[in-house]
């Protein structure tokens, strides 16, 4: 089993893609729920997706022999919404190719076994071990509708296209990353906590009937059988889950623990949190070194959230071996107790991380691992691994029956501990400088609390924090910090709309959205994590230019994750079959849905709520518009934003030349004040029926920016929409989210 899991994880050879990209010889696949993507191999550079489709698996289920070595037939470019901190580089990834294979891409070709007889037999192996893995996920199906189990049992992740389309609020609280920040972190992967949990499955197991009485007199024998069931239960798990690299490290580090106790060796009280963030540092710097970029940050999370779960239950062994012998309750008060202060410290040393890099914080973590881990852990873990040995045996039925009852109460136990947080209000995320505060409240506090232990604890602790500030400058290193003022930000939401504004103009903060993008730009999580690094906890509005899905089908999303007070559009759009859906969807969800009527003129108590103060808008009805002057699947509005008081940004929708004509007209009514930067996002992605010299000229913008999605369909954004903008306007900025990701008009500008 060793050997066969070493040649699958090293790269025997490489076969020629598209002329330059490659595939791994030897490689287990992501599965996802279904879509062209059912199977995806990576390559090893990490720039290719090799790519079957759920027709190609299905085939290879029913014919359940190695195939001839598939060609690819199809690629295209996909790239990701890149929306970083503004301590972060803005430097957006270039964009993968996602091929489109016609088989299984490691078949057999005719041939080869001259050169490597057993290079048949290892193929043949590794297409068992997927196609038996697809069975466990068809078996799970049904059973498992959000993807959870699946997710955790066999690495299994959402469908690229079909994820996330249900833009639906309550389908967005079992989003998997959503459920992560909630903080179910022992739910979505398979991690030290459930190995651990297998091996006091199979110890349970071996020391009752009829073990028990058949090692009466061979104890030793029992131990061993134990070991070995629950290494290989271990190494079972790792690859049911297609052998994931990050399942590698607690293996590890429960082998080097197991190893150190049969040594002899006792931690000493910080040594484990030492160690885990001291190694995190050297492969920091040593991946840095080598050029293959910035180790993530969720590998020091890892390392801290390990060691510090084990420094907590290191803490509690007095307790446990006192209870040992006694009543049932004193075992269960002191195991409880264990698992207790194995949840908070798992926790704790992470907050600091969080809150600096992140401003964010999940405090019901620890609350949520105190459920989760006994039951998720300790129960439905052991029991999964358990019946997909059995499905591996070929007692399928049985295996099958078991595997959905245990998916099935999953299910139920998620969805109903997961309710009970959303309804009840409690703020999962906290947002600075709330954080700030508890985060530096928490290290003083525990920090006292260790030091009353003595001085080599307080040197300890004090080392512990030099290395935690030693990673996190290493992380910021190069790294640009400005200040957060007002600003705009365009979202990159692939080929979609949306813009982050935030304005001090007025008395009060104002911060809201124009557009939204896709339902599918953008997970909850994601919008959650976007808000909280700019600091913003509720929209006042959302103004949405038109209701196409690219522009407004991710307000529905959005909703479920910030308070938003207002939407706004115009009656036109209202009216409209889409308008009448999105506002039943929203009619509970926000404060108010506003229609538009009157160029530039709200009722005055809506005034500091929808817009910021100084904003100007029209909509194509009311700015003088012959209904025959734009089709009326063109009925735009345009907004005018003054952004602090050096920037002014100008949205139009996807707008038409006739519609920018009148727009056009309509802003060059208020001259551009003398110092203000006038930003304009170019109407509908950059498309060459839009933005014309007549209308630039009537704008002259200082800056060009566009919303656009890499390798789109639509061949946006036009070159000619470039030549027209660099004639008209000379050479001002123009800057592009398929290239940049989010735009700023805090950051330095492209050249």
């Amino acid at each position: 089993m060793s050997a066969f899991l070493a040649l699958v994880l090293l790269p025997a050879s490489f076969g020629e893609l598209h002329a330059r990209e490659s595939v791994p010889f030897l490689q287990f696949a992501r599965h996802s729920a279904g879509g062209p993507c059912a199977w995806r191999w990576d390559s090893w550079d990490g720039k290719v997706w090799n790519c079957l489709s759920e027709e190609k698996v299905a085939a290879l289920l029913r014919s359940k022999r190695l195939p001839k070595a598939g060609v690819p037939q199809s690629w295209k470019l996909r790239s990701f919404p890149w929306n970083p901190p503004l301590h972060e580089a803005q430097k957006k990834g270039a964009p993968l190719q996602v091929v489109q294979w016609s088989d299984y891409p490691f078949g057999w070709k005719e041939g080869d076994s001259a050169s490597l007889p057993a290079e048949k037999w290892i193929r043949q192996g590794l297409l068992w071990i997927e196609l038996q893995r697809q069975l466990i996920s068809n078996a799970l199906s049904d059973s498992d509708p959000h993807g959870m189990v699946r997710r955790l049992l066999l690495d299994e992740r959402p469908s690229m296209h079909e994820a996330y389309n249900d833009s639906s609020i309550d389908s967005a609280w079992m989003e998997h990353d959503f459920l992560r920040l909630s903080g179910w972190v022992h739910l979505l992967s398979a991690s030290g906590i459930h190995i651990l949990a297998w091996f006091a499955f199979v110890r349970w197991v071996c020391r009752s009937p009829p073990f028990r009485f058949f090692f009466k007199e061979q104890e030793l024998k029992a131990i061993r059988l134990e070991r070995f069931l629950g290494v290989f239960g271990g190494l079972f798990s790792w690859v049911l889950a297609g052998c994931r690299v990050g399942l590698i490290r607690p293996l590890l580090a429960i082998g080097v623990r197991a190893w150190a106790n049969r040594a002899g060796v006792r931690a000493r009280t910080w040594a484990p949190l030492s160690l885990a963030l001291g190694l995190d540092l050297i492969f920091a710097f040593l991946i840095d070194f080598a050029g293959r970029g910035e180790w993530g940050m969720g590998r020091g999370h890892y390392a801290l959230a390990v060691a510090g779960g084990l420094w907590g239950w290191d803490q509690t062994r007095a307790l446990r071996e006192q209870a040992q012998g006694l009543s049932v309750f004193t075992r269960l008060r002191a195991a409880g107790l264990s698992h207790a202060s194995m949840a908070v410290f798992s926790w704790l040393w992470v907050v600091p991380l969080d809150v600096i890099l992140g401003g964010t914080i999940s405090p019901l973590t620890p609350g949520v691992s105190l459920i989760s881990i006994p039951v998720l852990g300790g129960m439905v873990f052991p029991g999964l691994l358990f019946f997909c040995l059995v499905f591996f045996s070929g007692a399928t039925s049985l295996a099958t029956s078991g595997l959905s009852l245990l998916a099935e109460q999953t299910t139920r136990f998620c969805e109903a501990l997961q309710w009970v947080v959303v309804k009840t209000g409690i703020s999962f995320v906290i947002l600075n400088p709330v954080s700030l505060g508890l985060g530096c409240i928490l290290a003083w506090a525990f920090l006292s609390l260790f030091g009353r232990q003595g001085v080599r604890s307080l040197k300890g602790g004090l080392l512990l924090l030099g290395l935690l500030a030693s990673r996190v400058l290493f992380a910021l290193t190069g790294q640009t910090m400005l200040p957060q003022s007002s600003r705009v930000l365009q979202l990159d939401v692939g080929q979609g709309d949306a813009a982050l504004v935030i304005s001090n103009n007025g008395p009060e903060k104002w911060s809201g959205l124009i557009d939204a993008g896709r339902g599918s730009s953008l997970r909850a999580s994601d919008w959650k994590r976007i808000l909280a690094q700019e600091e913003v906890s509720s929209l006042q509005g959302v103004f949405l230019t038109h209701l196409d899905e690219d522009h407004a089908g991710g307000v529905v999303r959005l909703a479920s994750v910030v308070r938003i007070e207002c939407v706004v559009t115009s009656r036109g759009q209202w009216s409209s079959s889409k308008g009448r859906a999105l506002r039943k969807a929203l009619e509970f969800r926000v404060g108010q849905l506003v229609e538009l009527e009157e160029v530039s003129k709200f009722p005055d108590d809506l005034k500091s709520v929808c817009l910021p103060p100084g904003s100007r808008w029209a909509t194509l009805k009311e700015s003088g518009a012959k209904r025959s002057a734009v089709k009326a699947n063109e009925n735009m509005s345009a907004l005018s934003i003054p952004v602090g008081e050096e920037v002014e940004w100008i949205s139009m929708g996807d707008a038409s030349r006739e519609a920018e004509s009148i727009f056009g007209v309509w802003i060059a009514q208020f001259p551009k004040r003398l110092g203000v930067r006038r930003i304009l996002k170019l109407s509908h992605h950059g498309s060459r029926h839009s933005s014309d010299r007549e209308f630039l000229q009537l704008i002259q913008p200082d800056e060009v920016w566009v919303s656009v999605g890499v390798g789109n369909s639509y061949g946006h954004p036009s070159a000619e929409v470039f030549d027209r903008v660099t004639e008209v306007l000379g050479s001002i900025p123009i800057r592009r989210t398929d290239r940049e990701g989010m735009l700023r008009s805090d950051a330095l500008r492209a050249p």
